[in-house]
């Protein structure tokens, strides 16, 4: 009686799987994500808005009132798509849990590449390099690259990612001197001061230098990248190739760097 029996349960066991690996192998269903986002006209953007100037909350405003740069942007993006934003404000540590669990469409904010999370996330092109970037007085024509700087005085924060390749241009670059001072606000006092020729700081940084004062200027790309990109459900072709488009039309019309610079040159959140 027991092998009579068992045979119906074996075969169950078969069919089953025979159709996951018949599932495993059409791999996901149709990518409906911009469409299904297109026809509830809403783009929900997690964020975790205490990064300013990208997002944050002003101190006495209601936890609803989250401004910065990432903000426009994600208004900006769902313009392009047609949608209004949603902005989700959940912990740092909480974003790709919340986006895995529907919570969000994207996370926006100041969100670094980080390739150990491609098997669950997928990631737009950058719409920022926070890497290290070379700032020198403006008007002075000596130093235009990194190139330019043997011979000369470079300051850095101690242990800051300019730190770091100030040690490489070192090693490449003959009587280079690194000046390592203990917070950003020397470097830049030091190099208004002219007691060195060039400070080698994170690009946000160096662009709040900038708009906040005339006489300095950062000199080419930064050195590095830090990348801050846009990430979705793995899989969402659809709504991550709208999103990718979205940002070279911000970038070629314009509006991307008009956001950047409403923000950069705001030095202390208010």
């Amino acid at each position: 009686m027991a092998i009579k029996w068992r045979w119906p349960a074996v075969a169950g066991i078969l069919l089953l799987l025979a159709l996951t690996s018949w599932s495993l192998l059409r791999g996901p269903g149709p990518d409906k994500s911009l469409r299904d986002l297109q026809a509830r006209a809403e783009l929900k953007v997690c964020l975790d808005a205490s990064y300013p100037p990208f997002e944050w909350i002003p101190e006495g405003a209601p936890a609803n009132h989250i401004i910065g740069l990432d903000v426009d942007l994600s208004q900006a993006i769902a313009a392009r798509l047609g949608v209004t934003a949603t902005l989700v404000n959940v912990g740092w540590d909480g974003l790709y849990d919340s986006l895995l669990v529907d919570k969000c469409d994207a996370l926006i904010s100041a969100l670094p590449y980080d390739p150990t999370r491609t098997e669950e996330a997928a990631f737009s092109i950058s719409y920022f390099n926070a890497g290290p970037a070379l700032l020198v007085r403006a008007g002075q024509t000596a130093v235009t690259g990194p190139k330019d700087l043997a011979g000369r005085t470079l300051a850095v924060t101690w242990g800051s990612s300019g730190d770091v390749e100030a040690s490489a241009l070192q090693r490449r670059l003959r009587d280079l001197t690194v000046r390592r001072l203990p917070d950003p606000a020397e470097v830049l006092d030091a190099l208004r001061a002219a007691e060195v020729d060039a400070a080698l700081i994170d690009h946000l940084a160096a662009l709040q230098a900038v708009y906040a004062d005339d006489g300095l200027a950062i000199a080419g790309e930064p050195l590095a990248d830090d990348l801050y990109v846009i990430a979705v459900r793995r899989h969402e072709n659809a709504l991550l190739e709208a999103i990718d488009g979205a940002l070279v039309a911000l970038r070629d019309d314009g509006t991307l760097d008009a956001i950047k610079e409403t923000w950069f040159s705001q030095t202390e959140a208010k």
